[in-house]
């Protein structure tokens, strides 16, 4: 016995007898539901969401246009395709029908064959249909589970108005977001406190006169005290659309660091500028009393010169030994010895 499920059809139809050749022509391959009238159909079509529907066109009360008109502009039933079922020579309902949104037409007096290759066609659509959608479905959820497993605060939105599509899980703990209900809203209205229009300098602008950048800027957020680089950019999306992404990282410690080191190379150049100044004094009075010491014939003279170049040459050993201290110090080997 065969346990497949099979696909489900709906006829709508005032006539029974249509009803019934239909059904015999499709019930082999497919469940097959009726509906004697437009409300009746209505409601079958959303309580049953039939694979596809044929529609009679002409029925007392709700006519076929005015149930495909509803069908149509249902959340739950507007994807069904609607096949009409017209009269041979009606071409203007065919027309209408098809403008209103109408998949395929079947003419009277049916034709088995025609009528299984039409309702197959629309099967096959739908099938080809479903397989897209799983893909797609797939490739998003492969796609949010990598950008969830990335520790920095990431969101997708549609690049002309700022609607959001994604947040990641990161960025959801860190502003505080619980599950997906503001998705579709826009995210300067989610992540920037009272500004109700998008942001002056959001880089979608300049994304959209060079689309193939990466927009990289920083930005301190005063309000938490911390240092944001972002990083934005467009990408293909699951659907196969552009989207923007925004990638920010907490660079606060790099930005302290980077200071820390600015602030020790300032000290540091400030320090060799008044030890250069200082070293000048001991070696002019070395080179002063060496060249005395020379060309005086006085040994008072001479001994004064001798214990001057002594003087300096300990003041000079004592600079040279502070820049080794500062050498030390920045490599991290300074002995400190306890005071005697």
């Amino acid at each position: 016995m065969d346990k497949t499920k099979k696909n489900c059809i709906l006829i709508i139809d005032d006539e029974p007898m249509v009803i019934q050749a239909l059904s015999n022509i499709l019930m082999p391959e497919f469940t097959v539901f009726a509906a004697k009238d437009g409300q009746d159909a209505v409601k079958k079509a959303e309580k049953l969401l039939p694979d596809i529907i044929l529609l009679d066109i002409v029925m007392p009360g709700l006519d076929g246009y005015d149930v495909l008109s509803v069908i149509k502009t249902a959340d739950k039933t507007r994807e069904i395709p609607v096949i009409i079922i017209t009269d041979l020579d009606d071409i203007d309902a065919e027309e209408k029908g098809l403008a209103l949104g109408a998949a395929d037409y079947i003419a009277k007096p049916f034709r088995p064959a025609i009528v299984r290759l039409r309702v197959r066609n629309q099967m096959r659509l739908i099938e080809r249909l479903r397989q897209q959608m799983l893909m797609t479905k797939n490739t998003l959820n492969a796609m949010e589970k990598i950008l969830n497993s990335i520790d920095a605060a990431i969101y997708v939105t549609v690049p002309e108005t700022g609607e959001l599509l994604f947040v990641n899980k990161y960025m959801k703990t860190g502003f505080g977001l619980e599950g997906d209900k503001y998705i579709g809203d826009f995210c300067y209205k989610v992540f920037r406190n009272g500004v109700d229009a998008k942001c002056d300098f959001c880089p979608c602008y300049q994304l959209e006169n060079n689309p193939d950048a990466t927009i990289i800027w920083d930005e301190v957020i005063p309000e938490v005290g911390i240092h944001v680089r972002h990083s934005d950019s467009l990408i293909n999306w699951h659907d196969g659309s552009k989207v923007h992404l925004q990638h920010a990282v907490d660079i606060t410690e790099l930005v302290e660091a980077k200071e820390t080191a600015q602030a020790a190379s300032q000290v540091k150049s400030d320090f060799l500028a008044t030890l250069s100044h200082e070293m000048q004094t001991p070696l002019n009075a070395i080179a002063d009393m060496t060249l005395i010491g020379k060309k005086t014939d006085d040994d008072e003279q001479k001994v004064h010169a001798f214990n001057e170049i002594g003087d300096a040459t300990v003041h000079l050993l004592s600079l040279v030994n502070d820049v080794l201290d500062m050498a030390k110090i920045e490599s991290e080997n300074t002995e400190i010895f306890p005071i005697e």
